[in-house]
């Protein structure tokens, strides 16, 4: 796993955006075998603000960008809950 922090959203989305890239591009789940089934290369994206309640709707709103070009760039189906 990783943890991002960035003070901007978009710097924070461009990245995370660029990890599912590279994992995308790095990992092959075709041969994958152990006791957790997988549902992809990346099965979870957890956004959460580091400061007021405040950030709450910048979080959100990053969560709904990083959905919006993980899905459309790498047209695969995304979950946002």
């Amino acid at each position: 796993g990783f943890t991002l922090a960035a003070p901007k959203a978009a710097p924070l989305c461009a990245a995370v955006v660029a990890l599912v890239g590279a994992a995308i591009k790095c990992v092959d789940l075709r041969s994958h075998a152990a006791t957790h089934p997988r549902l992809g290369v990346v099965d979870h994206i957890s956004i959460h603000p580091l400061a007021s309640t405040s950030a709450l709707a910048t979080a959100s709103e990053a969560a709904h960008q990083i959905g919006r070009q993980v899905g459309s760039e790498f047209n695969l189906p995304v979950l946002l809950y």
